[in-house]
């Protein structure tokens, strides 16, 4: 029984080793990218923290697409979301869900990448584009979404940028909730509007937070989706709305 038990103890100990070193790995992967993305912007200048202004509009600009796409030709945008260390690359696959277990590179990862639906099109203009990433332990990814179900982090922080090769997209989050997967209603694309009215619908009635932003038969929505753990195979889902769609910094 004690050369079980110490057996089991290995095992469980290599396993939370191998993990923590894939962690490790995976914060210098995208420490690595981040430093490709934005190697003109000043020291100390971070958008996905720093200040905004009125309309949202973000202090780190100037990301190189170009150096970014060379790297890998599935690379679509460059997402931050306001409050939050997220500040990541986006990738698009025709494969659903390749970047799932992947990282920037197409290698196996415990994180895998950020990555849009592949119902949607990778120049965000779909009525409903949909992200994914993973909510890791060591809070990276997808992990802050779970600060907006608190009001007062919802109330405080209400913006996420999408830089694009040719765009700056910036978007204001509108809903939050936390529910199970079967619930969440799954509609990336673009929709008609006998679709997207009951979307709206069935966000409404899902929301645990709700912002007074308009948004109609005519918006585009964002979608990001990360794990939640306060039921059985839950999802945390931030909805946003697109504000502002600006040509990109020539350069970038």
């Amino acid at each position: 029984m004690i050369a079980v038990t110490a057996c089991a103890l290995l095992l469980t100990l290599t396993a939370l080793g191998y993990i923590l070193k894939q962690y490790r790995e995976e914060s210098v992967l995208y420490d690595q990218l981040e430093k490709i993305a934005f190697k003109d912007v000043a020291p100390g200048v971070t958008g996905s923290t720093g200040a905004t202004g009125a309309t949202g509009e973000s202090e780190k600009q100037g990301i190189d697409h170009a150096a970014l796409s060379a790297l890998n030709a599935d690379y679509a945008a460059w997402i931050r979301v306001e409050g939050t260390k997220i500040s990541y690359p986006v990738v698009r696959s025709d494969t659903p869900q390749y970047y799932l277990r992947r990282d920037f590179y197409g290698s196996r990862s415990v994180g895998g990448t950020v990555f849009v639906d592949s119902a949607n099109g990778r120049d965000f203009t779909d009525t409903n584009t949909m992200l994914f990433g993973h909510h890791m332990r060591d809070g990276s990814m997808f992990s802050p979404l779970k600060k907006f179900l608190n009001r007062d982090f919802f109330n405080a922080n209400r913006f996420v940028w999408i830089d694009t090769p040719g765009r700056t997209l910036t978007y204001e989050i509108f809903a939050v909730y936390e529910t199970g997967a079967s619930l969440v209603p799954y509609s990336p694309g673009n929709l008609t509007d006998e679709q997207l009215t009951p979307l709206l619908d069935r966000i409404n009635a899902l929301a645990k937070h709700k912002r007074e932003t308009e948004v109609n038969l005519k918006s585009r929505i964002l979608t990001l989706s990360t794990c939640g753990y306060s039921v059985r195979n839950a999802r945390i889902i931030v909805h946003a709305v697109l504000l502002t769609d600006t040509a990109a910094i020539p350069g970038s």
